[in-house]
């Protein structure tokens, strides 16, 4: 809304991509004043922001709608197959957060997480080949599960969810040794 590419005019290249889309430019922070109803995207914390009438209120989680963007994506040094342990999806965070790529205030990414920051971001090459992501999904019991059964298999007829070629999501056997992406 208004001038997104910041070159000072109002033109179609200010148009989001696709029809009946909302595009904001990205703020270094919340503006310093607002009106009620008033709406920012801040690339400091990747959060929506709503002025409430009288202060810019962080949007997202507790059911206030919004939606998280991660500032940072990575991918962690070391590899490891789809098999975390038994702690599975707080094992596999363990190994992000212990990763001297990622660490302390990096999650696992989401396939919400890396979407949004592709939305937020266009600017960044995606560069992230062949690394799990948490999908949360499972089709059944008798079925593959696309987080290798809860990051607690490494079996090569079950799969786990990768960012695959470096722009698309695919299903990976979990007996493969990936890094994980990691998401701030």
């Amino acid at each position: 809304m208004g001038d997104t590419n910041g070159d000072g005019n109002l033109t179609s290249a200010d148009l989001p991509a696709n029809s009946g889309d909302i595009r904001l430019k990205p703020q270094a922070d919340t503006p310093a004043t607002g009106q009620q109803g008033e709406i920012a995207y801040s690339s400091a914390d990747g959060y929506l922001y709503a002025h409430d009438g009288s202060s810019w209120v962080k949007q997202g989680g507790g059911g206030g709608g919004g939606w998280y963007v991660p500032t940072s994506i990575k991918v962690t040094a070391a590899t490891h197959n789809g098999a975390f342990g038994t702690a599975g999806y707080q094992a596999m965070y363990n190994f992000v957060q212990s990763d001297s790529n990622c660490g302390a205030g990096y999650h696992v990414c989401s396939g919400s997480d890396i979407v949004a920051y592709f939305q937020f971001h266009p600017q960044v090459t995606d560069s992230f080949t062949n690394a799990w992501y948490n999908s949360g999904y499972r089709d059944g019991p008798s079925g593959p599960s696309l987080d290798c059964e809860g990051w607690r298999v490494s079996d090569s007829g079950v799969y786990g969810p990768v960012w695959y070629r470096g722009f698309e999501p695919y299903g990976m056997a979990c007996n493969n040794s990936l890094p994980v992406m990691c998401c701030q």
